[in-house]
């Protein structure tokens, strides 16, 4: 789905408009974004795990977005994904799938799985590497 995205972005700027990046979507039959990575993208997941500490739940995160409140992405505002998922005519921000309050009908368009601080993790490591095993 990364390399999907990230393809899709750059066939967009190429393009240029959210039109165009939405017949691409349709003539792949892009009908959801499921998005995992690192603090890159995650949008809260890491405010709602107790056992790390790799969190974006202060200021200055989240100064920029909405109520200036911190949101637990490690940004001040959208991600690069949010905007994907607006020029593809799904929702202006994608939520976190430990956000309490994520809906059934929010899983069919997008969800983040993302987690930042996944990259240092002993547990995500281990499987990275039994993976290539």
């Amino acid at each position: 789905m990364f390399l999907f995205t990230a393809v899709v972005t750059c066939n967009a700027r190429a393009l240029g408009s959210a039109q165009k990046l939405r017949i691409l979507a349709a003539k792949y039959n892009v009908t959801s974004l499921l998005v995992f990575g690192d603090s890159g993208v995650d949008p809260g997941n890491n405010n709602h795990l107790p056992n790390t500490w790799h969190k974006g739940n202060f200021l200055p995160y989240g100064k920029d977005f909405g109520h200036s409140k911190p949101t637990g992405r490690f940004t001040n505002g959208r991600l690069s994904t949010d905007f994907v998922a607006t020029a593809l005519g799904y929702r202006k921000i994608i939520k976190a799938y430990l956000d309490r309050n994520l809906m059934e009908e929010d899983l069919l368009h997008s969800v983040r799985f993302a987690s930042g601080g996944s990259g240092y993790d002993d547990f995500t490591a281990n499987i990275t590497v039994s993976g290539m095993l």
